[in-house]
């Protein structure tokens, strides 16, 4: 989907335009961040496991943020 230009201003157009691909790389460190804390687990490291779930969580708090505000932006443009 596109924003109409008549119905968003250029900012809003230019971040909706680069928030899809945003959300997917995001969403790939997130899956990496997880693989690497699920092994770090197995292998009994527990410190690194701990530290990389925490920076899951705020990988996760930063894609939600990223996806609501593509949502509001898609609002707009349906306007």
């Amino acid at each position: 989907m596109t924003l109409d230009p008549r119905r968003a201003p250029r900012r809003e157009a230019q971040e909706y335009a680069g928030l899809e691909a945003e959300i997917e790389r995001l969403g790939a460190e997130r899956d990496a961040l997880g693989a690497r804390a699920a092994a770090a687990a197995a292998a009994g490291d527990y410190a690194a496991a701990a530290r990389l779930g925490e920076q899951l969580a705020v990988a996760e708090e930063v894609i939600d943020a990223r996806t609501e505000r593509w949502l509001e932006l898609a609002e707009l443009a349906e306007g």
